[in-house]
């Protein structure tokens, strides 16, 4: 399960689309929570396996002092998932 669909975890959809996960043998039904409290007691009550999710969903868990809180188990990528926008052009950006 992902807590939402963003460009940022392309890899996963890659993976679906390419079907490596049934070439590896492994059964993946893929869902979208529909919020992200949903995803997160889902994953706890074992009604799903695995939640793709930011590092920030355990920041929020152990904030609220859950006692317990999922682990992160695998980086899916490097790159900074936050960017800036303008409504206009802007010709010279530095």
């Amino acid at each position: 399960m992902v807590t939402y669909r963003n460009l940022f975890y392309t890899p996963i959809y890659v993976a679906m689309a390419e079907r490596f996960f049934s070439e590896a043998g492994l059964d993946v039904i893929f869902e979208t929570a529909r919020n992200a409290a949903e995803a997160m007691t889902a994953l706890k009550n074992g009604t799903i396996d695995v939640l793709q999710t930011g590092i920030s969903r355990s920041f929020m868990e152990l904030d609220n002092e859950s006692t317990d809180v999922p682990l992160h188990i695998a980086e899916i990528n490097r790159g900074d998932g936050f960017f800036i926008l303008s409504r206009t052009s802007i010709a010279k950006w530095d």
